[in-house]
């Protein structure tokens, strides 16, 4: 029916007496479709009147396919005086049906808002119009069907307005509804988190680097070679024997051990000396084991280079001191540790850097007499310093993990082991001669034996 008739009809209607009514009583009073002129899309029209007490409250006119009860829209009606009256309309593209079918459609208005759904005068709030779809309608596409399903009252209040904005100084201008400039937007942001991840990199590798042990020249080794049967030949010769600042106790009767002590121009040990660098491995006849080299990281040498230059008023505060040292560097070295090699010794070695002028070095020669260990020479050596530092090692040793030994008790050994190294480095003491000092003796080979707790580690530092 042309839309013209319809509003005529509405008019007619509005003029009719009626009859009271108790409450307010909304009908649809015409119900009408047309198919466009380009058979592609479907207007449904019908008129919404109160014959009854004026509304108060707006009412929901809706359009489903009876059959299947589809939503094709949903209009806002209103409140309504009595008589008063609308008309809705709703267009849909008819591609969405069947062509050369035919669909009944079904309008309601004010069901359980208006009026209660066990009203008795409910019955006039919805109407049925049957439509017919040519045979020359193109169905829509499976996509755009689905984007032309009537919207819900919830989805009606989206803001569907593109989402556009402008990068700050470089003028482009984004939209965020762009699948394309999305994308292109998140590559860009991964791009820059990959830049700022490799500029951090490199920062903490260029002020975070981790001490390391590098070749290693006695800055006394380089001087002429002395003849062998004088005092200072003989010295000259037991120089690199001292391997660390230890006294190891118990003392094989005439045997000789040589240890070297880091003083500073105030004769007190490690004065003016700084812990530079300190390293854990594992070694064998061989050599050091380079896949278990365990260098401490910057911040654990600092500590132990502070609990060293802080005086200590007995050993157990010198173990208070160095025992967190000590834990952090066995649980990085014991993650290089395997039950394989868990028996090989381990060797300390301690980077220390002294100021040419401002520190010393001092050579210790003991001899074994009647179980004690007694001093026989001391001196400080004749040294060739290029750079205005001097570099010293001291190497440490400890051994592996014990026949019958658990890894939980090997590893709370190694912990003690090496506190008790570290807090006796820190507290060591020059030793004082009893008598008169006299030239060092070169023992015999019979004589000699190794100076350490294990096996003589290699050199090679």
């Amino acid at each position: 029916m042309p839309r013209l008739a319809l509003i005529v009809l509405l008019v007619c209607l509005a003029v009719l007496p009626l009859f009271a009514q108790d409450g307010v009583d909304y009908r649809i009073s015409v119900i009408s479709s047309e198919l466009s002129d380009d058979e592609t899309s479907i207007e449904v029209a019908f008129g919404v009147i109160n014959i009854g007490a004026p509304a108060t409250l707006e009412a929901t006119a809706i359009l489903t396919v009876a059959t299947q009860g589809d939503q094709l829209g949903i209009e806002v009606v209103p409140p309504l005086d009595t008589n008063e009256s609308v008309v809705v309309q709703f267009t849909f593209p008819a591609g969405r049906f069947t062509p050369g079918t035919v669909q009944s459609l079904q309008a309601s208005v004010g069901i359980g808002e208006v009026e209660a759904p066990n009203s008795a005068t409910i019955g006039n709030n919805t109407a049925r119009v049957g439509i017919n779809i040519p045979a020359s309608v193109r169905p829509l596409p499976a996509s755009d069907a689905e984007a032309t399903e009537a919207p819900d009252a919830a989805s009606e209040a989206v803001d569907t307005s593109p989402r556009t904005f402008t990068l700050p100084g470089l003028n482009v201008e984004l939209n965020l509804n762009n699948p394309a400039h999305v994308g292109a937007l998140i590559v860009v942001i991964v791009i820059l988190l990959l830049l700022l991840w490799v500029g951090l990199i490199i920062l903490r590798l260029l002020f975070q680097k981790t001490p390391v042990l590098g070749a290693w020249q006695p800055p006394y080794a380089s001087a002429p070679v002395l003849d062998p049967d004088s005092a200072a030949g003989r010295r000259q010769l037991w120089q690199p024997h001292a391997q660390n600042d230890a006294l190891l106790v118990p003392c094989a009767e005439d045997t000789y051990h040589i240890r070297k002590l880091l003083l500073g121009t105030d004769s007190a040990n490690l004065s003016g000396w700084r812990v530079s660098a300190m390293r854990l491995s594992q070694y064998d006849m061989y050599g050091r084991v380079a896949r278990t080299h365990t260098l401490a990281p910057n911040g654990i040498v600092k500590r132990f280079d502070r609990a060293a230059h802080k005086p200590a008023s007995d050993q157990a505060q010198a173990l208070k001191a160095v025992r967190p040292v000590a834990r952090q560097l066995i649980s990085s070295f014991e993650k290089k540790v395997n039950k394989k090699n868990a028996m090989l010794p381990v060797a300390l070695d301690v980077r220390l850097k002294g100021t040419h002028g401002e520190t010393r070095i001092l050579f210790e020669l003991f001899g074994c007499r009647r179980g004690e260990w007694q001093l026989i020479d001391a001196w400080e050596p004749e040294m060739i310093v290029l750079h205005g530092a001097i570099h010293e090692n001291f190497t440490y040793t400890m051994f592996g993990q014990h026949p019958g030994e658990d890894y939980k008790t090997y590893r709370t050994r190694m912990e003690n082991e090496m506190a008790g190294i570290l807090a006796d480095m820190i507290t060591r003491k020059q030793a004082v001669m009893a008598g008169p000092a006299k030239p060092a003796e070169t023992p015999s080979v019979e004589q000699y034996v190794p100076q350490d707790t294990a096996p003589h580690p290699p050199l090679g530092y």
